[in-house]
């Protein structure tokens, strides 16, 4: 059983589970699970939860920090959730073990609007002997493709050998490349 992360009580709408994958050209990485749960909240927030299994001594994971939205968070061990508001433009957040985050707003593939001014998204995690969780609740997103909520979801860990291994629901192209569009391989019911 993974261990938990300080309960949300919210009221789930939807939820789904998703397994995220090694892309193939990566090395091996010390992780051999990775799965993220989304919850759309009765609010219409949006919870993650990214649990991954394997050793965790092999990897950097950030100590807790101030929770500050910073810039780079995908050159370390970062969680990531891209979700489509229409047929071009998304938004990309980023989750850190140390806290920070970050969001972008691409008005179409890796084209970068300003960063928008958004509520800090709640980050909670925990560490077992083999287990990680990290939760983040982002607020509802301002649109929606179609009545659907269409996302991208995605890690990037680094070792302690300083290698990075790209996990992710897909990875449609022979580098690893969250912003593509088929990358968007999720799609669950949005209120």
């Amino acid at each position: 059983m993974l261990m938990p992360v300080r309960p949300d009580l919210s009221a789930v709408v939807n939820a789904q589970v998703a397994r995220l994958q090694p892309h193939p050209g990566a090395p091996p990485a010390p992780v051999h699970d990775l799965s993220v749960e989304v919850c759309v909240l009765a609010d219409g927030d949006v919870r993650l939860t990214y649990r991954l299994m394997g050793s965790l001594v092999a990897l950097r994971l950030q100590p807790p920090g101030d929770g500050r939205r910073r810039h780079g968070l995908w050159r370390h061990t970062c969680f990531e959730a891209f979700v489509a508001l229409d047929d071009a433009a998304y938004l990309e957040w980023n989750f850190s073990p140390s806290g920070a985050w970050q969001l972008y707003r691409m008005r179409a593939y890796r084209a970068a609007d300003s960063p928008p001014a958004t509520t800090p998204p709640r980050i909670v995690s925990a560490r077992g002997a083999a287990q990680y969780a990290l939760r983040a609740r982002i607020p509802a997103p301002s649109a929606c493709h179609h009545g659907r909520l269409r996302l991208g979801l995605s890690a990037v860990l680094r070792t302690r050998e300083d290698t990075l291994a790209h996990w992710a629901l897909r990875h449609p192209l022979e580098r690893p490349d969250f912003h593509h569009a088929d990358s968007f391989a999720l799609s669950i019911p949005y209120p």
